[in-house]
């Protein structure tokens, strides 16, 4: 549903974050907008995504209400130490209480936690979260950080 036919748009590839990628950003794709002989399709509903009852919005959770903060920094190792193995135990967590994160060197090395998806509760600092705007906003539920 383009509003104007005869239009064309290019698709680009932009490696972000790397200095050594080059400044011309190369086109790979061009998409033209051609009349149709349609009517034009109604418009699609609101979309809602389903989720199971455990991933409920925690990001009006009173602070009172959460773990302390636990700093993870995946640059090399967790928080320098190598896994071994899932018997390894580097924190503790209470079972039932939401536990705010926060995640360091994601940028080198993408943290994937197994099991348990995570909310975004604050979006980065305006390096890579916000290198695309709006990819991840506060509320997201995922399950790798990259």
């Amino acid at each position: 549903r383009c509003p104007t036919a005869g239009v064309t748009y290019n698709v680009q590839y932009q490696h972000l974050g790397d200095a050594a990628a080059p400044e011309v950003v190369p086109v790979i794709a061009t998409i033209t907008v051609n009349p149709s002989v349609r009517p034009a399709a109604d418009d699609l509903p609101d979309w809602k995504p389903c989720r199971p009852a455990y991933l409920v919005d925690i990001t009006t959770l009173p602070k009172a209400d959460m773990g302390a903060d636990f700093l993870l920094d995946v640059r090399d190792g967790l928080n320098t130490e190598k896994f071994t193995g899932p018997k390894e135990n580097f924190h503790p967590f209470t079972l039932g209480i939401a536990q705010p994160w926060t995640v360091l060197g994601s940028d080198l090395h993408p943290f994937h936690q197994h099991i348990n998806h995570m909310m975004l509760g604050e979006v980065g600092d305006g390096n890579q979260w916000n290198q695309i705007p709006g990819w991840n906003v506060a509320g997201d539920w995922i399950d790798t950080i990259s």
